[in-house]
């Protein structure tokens, strides 16, 4: 697990791992560079639980390099991925270790997640699809998602084989991963929900999701000539961000239909900072008051 700057979630998502119902393992956590009470919360979990092996970088060095430092740290047979901001169900690490166990020709394995919002209500649960040939398929759209990554566990020998991540890609470097895993073995989502994974709100740069897509399209590209093969003309990126007012104005009205009305005018109170002007906003916060649902 890399971790910067995610106190607010932090001991949520290690008391997650720490209580798993599978106990003999190691927990590497890499502090990258923290400047909030991660490092602070960190200490105190390293002195209170002798599994957890605690580094920090000196400089921010972002999640892909802080993921492979991780790595070169652990060494157990298999390695599995955890976020500082989600929450892993207690039976998640005994139900995947087993399926790898009883599936050899897994190279590795995700899991069905429940998506939830930032104040922890829960949005939907995933379908992802189970079997290689449409996880792969998926993958090649550059939908990386179709395998949660922190909830992923991967044989360490398939690992080291293709080097752990690459560090060109800042974004998108689980899709890479899988496309390369994939070479090697099948790929597998357990149909189990293991995982809390927690959504935030993604960037409306028109520079940033430039970027995504130029990252996308250099990672499809790349797994395709290993392939030998093309990259049809026509493959484009249309996974794109939606705007943050309508993520929240989203989260409100899910939060509501929860009964969860002071989650609820969190998210619209929020949502009216950024759009004052937001006549669907004014809706939902009328809703709120009232106890109402669209």
């Amino acid at each position: 697990m890399a971790v910067h700057n995610d106190d607010r979630y932090l001991c949520d998502a290690i008391d997650s791992v720490l209580s798993q119902t599978f106990t003999d393992f190691d927990f590497v956590i890499v502090d990258d560079a923290s400047t909030d009470r991660s490092a602070s919360i960190l200490s105190r979990y390293m002195v209170a639980d002798p599994r957890i092996k605690l580094v920090r970088n000196e400089k921010n060095l972002g999640l892909t390099a802080s993921l492979n430092r991780g790595l070169g740290l652990c060494t157990g047979r298999y390695i599995a991925r955890m976020d500082s901001d989600d929450v892993c169900i207690s039976s998640r690490l005994e139900l995947q270790l087993h399926y790898m166990k009883a599936n050899p020709d897994v190279v590795a394995v995700s899991c069905q997640a429940e998506v939830i919002d930032p104040l922890g209500v829960p949005i939907f649960q995933t379908q992802n699809p189970t079997a290689h040939d449409a996880i792969f398929e998926e993958l090649f759209r550059a939908n990386g998602g179709v395998m949660a990554h922190p909830g992923l566990l991967v044989s360490k020998e398939a690992l080291d084989r293709i080097d752990g991540y690459d560090e060109r890609f800042r974004t998108a470097q689980d899709l890479d991963l899988y496309l390369r895993l994939g070479m090697l073995g099948r790929l597998a989502n357990v149909d189990d929900m293991l995982l809390r994974y927690r959504q935030h709100l993604g960037s409306t740069s028109l520079a940033k999701r430039a970027q995504q897509a130029e990252t996308a399209r250099m990672i499809v590209n790349e797994a395709y000539s290993r392939m030998n093969e093309d990259m049809p003309e026509d493959w484009e990126f249309v996974h794109e961000e939606e705007e943050s007012v309508d993520a929240r104005l989203r989260w409100g009205w899910n939060a509501l239909r929860q009964g969860q009305r002071g989650s609820a005018a969190r998210h619209t109170l929020r949502a009216l900072a950024s759009d004052p002007f937001n006549a669907q906003g004014y809706r939902l916060l009328a809703c709120c008051l009232r106890g109402l649902i669209r």
